[in-house]
């Protein structure tokens, strides 16, 4: 299976508007901010253990 084929952990989710992203978690995981980048954006987040 190549790299491209590996399924998603998170699923991306966004506001209806579109001003915010976050990918969503697998449970038990949660997405936590990095505590660095725009906080209005996926990239600034991970899924971490609660």
């Amino acid at each position: 299976m190549a790299a491209t084929d590996q399924p998603r952990s998170t699923l991306p989710a966004a506001t209806t508007d579109g001003t915010r992203t976050r990918d969503l978690c697998a449970y038990p995981r949660v997405s936590r901010y990095k505590g660095y980048g725009d906080p209005a954006v996926a990239s600034s987040y991970r899924c971490t253990r609660r």
